[in-house]
């Protein structure tokens, strides 16, 4: 860009067929990118001081994470054509020999796989503490809130989260499934914004908590508007993506009726709870864990 060459930004959008829906598809992919702030939160209790730590790390981590992938697109659309980005499967490749030369290319899957192993680890760690706090709150199976017995890691609850992406990635392209994983996470963020704001109002926070982390109400507002806009957006006739939200949709009906059919019941059949205790067992000469109370 510095020695001229910015004829690719003249005319950016020249025959593009621009609809809410796909903008919204967009925002799947793009904020796809970006989804590894969330294990901040989720990683609150890991944190010796969460209010001084989580605002750093997010405001940092965001603005260098976008600016390496600004750069990174940018660079992109500089150096190779449009038909050059269609009719190649894999872009950094292509670009490396282009911009640099074929040698070099040849050490893109290995920064791809490092991508890959940072990804997943932010992933794993993050989704596994959903299953870690949903076992203590007694509304999961209690193996998976067995802590290991050295690190008080919750490793059956990696390990599970681990099985689950890597059965999900065997399902479909990687599109699909980007985009359903994008809607229910939307989903899941407008449930949780509507807890929020709902705690809010009726100011059910304990003021003497120190770890208790308050975001600015315009910043939830914004963030509501925009993930409220990209669950809606799927399901308007003509423009949505009828199948990203019937599928993320039906999945989240199908927790529902385990959750009500089965957690909020009172009384369970025994059965479950033999099987619950032998699970936990298992886990702990498996994973070498320990009861949550130890």
């Amino acid at each position: 860009m510095f020695s001229g060459r910015s004829e690719a930004f003249d005319e950016p959008f020249v025959n593009n067929k621009v609809t809410a829906g796909g903008i919204a598809l967009g925002f799947y992919a793009g904020l796809f990118s970006y989804n590894g702030w969330q294990c901040l939160t989720v990683g609150v209790e890991e944190v010796e001081n969460p209010k001084k730590t989580l605002p750093i790390a997010t405001f940092f981590g965001l603005f260098f994470g976008a600016l390496i992938y600004l750069a990174m697109n940018a660079a992109y659309f500089l150096v190779l054509t449009v038909d050059e980005f269609k009719s190649t499967e894999t872009v950094a490749i292509l670009f490396l020999k282009k911009a640099l030369s074929a040698e070099f290319s040849k050490f893109v899957p290995f920064l791809i796989c490092l991508v890959l192993i940072g990804s997943m680890n932010a992933t794993i760690f993050g989704s596994s503490r959903y299953l870690f706090v949903g076992s203590r709150a007694k509304i999961m199976p209690s193996i998976f809130s067995g802590l290991h017995r050295s690190s008080d890691s919750p490793r059956p609850a990696v390990f599970a989260q681990f099985f689950l992406a890597v059965g999900m990635s065997f399902l479909g392209n990687l599109e699909d499934l980007i985009n359903y994983v994008s809607y229910a996470i939307a989903l899941q963020q407008v449930t949780i914004l509507t807890a929020l704001f709902y705690m809010r109002y009726y100011k059910l926070q304990n003021s003497e908590d120190d770890k208790i982390l308050k975001c600015p109400l315009l910043i939830a507002i914004l963030y509501s508007a925009v993930s409220i806009a990209l669950v809606v957006v799927p399901l308007l006739p003509k423009i949505g993506s009828y199948k990203v939200a019937i599928y993320a949709i039906g999945l989240l009906l199908i927790g529902l009726l385990t959750h009500f059919l089965i957690i909020r019941r009172k009384k369970l059949p025994s059965i479950l709870h033999k099987i619950d205790s032998y699970l936990f067992m298992a886990s702990q000469i498996l994973f070498d864990t320990v009861p949550l109370k130890s």
